[in-house]
Parts: structure tokens; sequence; C-alpha cells
């Protein structure tokens, strides 16, 4: 993935806005890895990826 380390800095540092301090808390790994996967089965979500598959 070609993605400028500022953009991910910055991603990062919103999640870390978002989440506080859990973000880096394994116990809660899981559970953010299957909302985010959750998420991006949502049919809004979704956009033209499904039409590639």
């Amino acid at each position: 993935m070609r993605t400028h380390p500022q953009t991910v800095r910055n991603r990062i540092r919103r999640l870390r806005d978002l989440l506080g301090p859990d973000l880096h808390d394994p116990a809660h790994a899981l559970d953010y890895l299957m909302a985010l996967h959750t998420w991006r089965l949502l049919p809004e979500n979704r956009g033209d990826r499904m039409a590639s598959l």
C-alpha cells in the first residue's frame, strides 16, 4: 500500500482521539477488528468494491 507516512500518522491520531487509550490495548483488538469488518460489509460502505467481485 502506498500511503504517505504523514497520512498514516494523522489517521492514527484521529483514531486515538475517538477511542482513547483503548486503541493500543490488546484486549480490545478483536473488538475493533470485528467492528471494522462489519462496517466494511454494510451496504452503504460497499461502493464499487462489490462490482469487482
